[in-house]
This record gives C-alpha cells, sequence and structure tokens, in this order.
C-alpha cells in the first residue's frame, strides 16, 4: 500500500510541483549558507531538479522561469540556453552538405576533443 501511495504521489502533478518549489528552496538555501548540506546531496538534488524541468518543453520553461526560486530558475536557463544551441547546431548542419557537416564537425573535435 505504500508502494501505491509514492507512485500516485510521484503522478500527481500538483505534488510534483511542491515537491519541485521544495527543491529550489532547499538549494538555494544551501547556496546561501542558511542550511548544511554536503557537496553531493547538493548535486544530487540538482541534477534531480534538472531531470524534472528537463522533461517540460521550452515554452513551459519560459512560462515558469521566472516563478521559480533564483536556483531553479538557473537550471531553466541552462536548459533553454542548451536546447537554443542544440537548435542552432541542428538547423546549421542541415543547411550544410554532408561534406561540408563532417568537416565541421571534424574541425570542432580537434578544437575542444570530447572529454
Amino acid at each position: 500500500m505504500a508502494d501505491n501511495l509514492v507512485m500516485h504521489h510521484m503522478s500527481n502533478p500538483a505534488a510534483r510541483s511542491d515537491q519541485m518549489l521544495m527543491a529550489g528552496y532547499i538549494l538555494q538555501a544551501f547556496e546561501y549558507g542558511g542550511m548544511p548540506m554536503h557537496a553531493a546531496g547538493y548535486r544530487e538534488l540538482a541534477a534531480w531538479a534538472a531531470d524534472e524541468l528537463g522533461t517540460l518543453d521550452s515554452g513551459a520553461l519560459q512560462d515558469i522561469r521566472f516563478g521559480v526560486p533564483r536556483a531553479l530558475r538557473e537550471i531553466v536557463e541552462n536548459l533553454l540556453s542548451e536546447r537554443r544551441e542544440s537548435e542552432w547546431h541542428v538547423g546549421r548542419l542541415a543547411s550544410l552538405s554532408a561534406q561540408s557537416a563532417c568537416q565541421v564537425v571534424l574541425q570542432r573535435f580537434r578544437a575542444q576533443p570530447p572529454a
């Protein structure tokens, strides 16, 4: 029964929204030194928030970005920036011939090899 309660709680949009706001306030409190937290805990909470926010489309992210705590706003801004950059690269590469696209990719990897 407890598992059903947890699953219902997680699938409830209002509960997810409340959890997201709570995560934002916790991250913000940690950033301002108002709450002790191990760095690994901070990274885990920030990663969860980024994953949850990443499921939203760009329009929804733009709608909520100024109504969330600052720590979440930074995650939202990063997600939107990554999406814009990705869309720009895809659009730019689509307009190039296959050979030109390969040259662009090779030049990028020469300038900054993948980690």
